[in-house]
């Protein structure tokens, strides 16, 4: 082919399109997306009669070692990886002869997590973020089976594939594993340079030290947390900022930006940004078993159905959607808030109360046992008054009598 290579650089600036020409046996139609290392284009292989992404490595990198290593281990690890949740690779080029490397894989329309998330206002309600993190732990925890870490979970590497009509439901794939590496093998590593996102990046990844599966549980925790609250956790207005707020591990609770996000996420949120890599989950497969679990007790499966369906039917009309879950959710929280009265957890239950009023404001058993929680609060406040006023043994005990007579 003429002129195969492209010669934009990392930026992408002063590029020359591949769009209308042939690469190897694959005759490419459009472009799908530009990184810093590559181009993603869509493609047709005509020895199979199929549509492919074709990911071709930027011109300027050519004869780099580094990135040609990078770009060739982000095919072999993929190419070990058969999951339903992480996209397949079909071949593979190393370039040569005037022709850049490139990378050949399933074709996923898309969108992106990032683009789900801009056209839903920023986020996502915790009954579709769940399963969506649920479905990347899984495809992690195939990835940690194998010793490979991602080192680069993000919005941008997650793809949401609608289908093509035919089915009703959406899957939800892993992508990119250009900068993975093998547990056991430091060849990967740059010394003195970060690899990967700031604003998801674990803090012994900011600190370039040594990473493991945790640290794809950390970042994987950072992407959930902003799916359900709209942003990420640690926020500077520079990468450098960003990296300095991670690093110091100052953030606020999900639950304190958006009441939606319950205490059992909050619960796998916070365990996901455990400082020590040893406290968080130990690998994709526990945080996917987590999430499962709690989407189990607290997903209104009458109103969600299956998974991918709901998934669709949020991308296709998120008003709709969440205005045919919000009563069960709501139902389903009010719940949940009466238990924890009756075991005395009381703030729990408040948070319970809150997340319901946020899906269904009104909602009159919620009223109720909020009245509830307000009057056990009131009762144990005049305990302690009269505690401290040093009355008579018998009226303190009747106050606490009378506190334990409001469930």
């Amino acid at each position: 082919m003429t002129d195969p290579q492209d010669t934009g650089g990392a930026s992408g600036s002063g590029r020359v399109g591949l769009v209308g020409k042939t690469l190897g046996r694959y005759r490419i139609s459009a472009e799908l997306g530009r990184g810093g290392m590559a181009t993603v284009y869509r493609a047709f292989d005509p020895q199979l009669a199929r549509d492919v992404a074709i990911k071709v490595m930027h011109g300027a990198f050519t004869g780099r070692d580094d990135i040609e290593r990078r770009f060739r281990r982000e095919a072999q690890a993929v190419a070990a990886l058969k999951h339903e949740s992480i996209v397949d690779v079909f071949d593979f080029a190393p370039g040569g002869d005037g022709e850049p490397a490139y990378i050949v894989s399933e074709l996923v329309e898309g969108p992106t997590l990032r683009q789900l998330l801009e056209r839903s206002g920023g986020k996502i309600v915790p009954e579709v973020a769940v399963p969506i993190a649920a479905r990347v732990a899984a495809a992690l925890g195939a990835a940690h089976a194998r010793g490979i870490v991602h080192r680069d979970v993000k919005p941008d590497n997650v793809m949401i594939d609608l289908g093509d009509g035919k089915k009703a439901g959406a899957r939800v794939l892993l992508t990119d594993f250009g900068i993975a590496r093998m547990i056991e093998d430091d060849t990967m590593t740059a010394t003195g340079s970060i690899l990967g996102s700031p604003s998801y990046m674990s803090p012994e990844q900011a600190r370039s030290g040594t990473v493991g599966p945790g640290s794809d549980v950390f970042s994987l925790g950072a992407m959930l947390y902003q799916m359900v609250v709209g942003r990420t956790p640690f926020q500077g207005k520079d990468p450098l900022t960003v990296i300095a707020a991670l690093v110091s591990g100052e953030f606020l609770r999900p639950g304190q930006v958006d009441a939606r996000v319950g205490p059992e996420l909050e619960a796998v949120i916070l365990r996901c940004f455990k400082r020590r890599p040893e406290e968080r989950y130990a690998d994709g497969n526990a945080v996917g078993a987590a999430l499962r679990e709690l989407a189990a007790a607290t997903a209104p499966a009458s109103a969600l159905g299956d998974e991918g369906a709901a998934l669709k039917a949020f991308h296709d009309d998120r008003a709709a959607f969440e205005r045919r879950i919000g009563g069960a959710v709501a139902d389903g929280a009010v719940e949940r808030a009466r238990a924890n009265v009756r075991k005395g957890e009381l703030t729990k239950a408040l948070a319970q109360i809150n997340r319901a009023l946020a899906y269904a404001p009104g909602h009159r058993g919620a009223e109720a046992v909020l009245a509830t929680i307000s009057s056990r609060r009131r009762w144990a406040k005049t305990a302690v008054v009269v505690a401290t006023l040093g009355l008579a043994g018998g009226a303190a005990a009747g106050v606490r009598a009378l506190v334990h007579a409001h469930p």
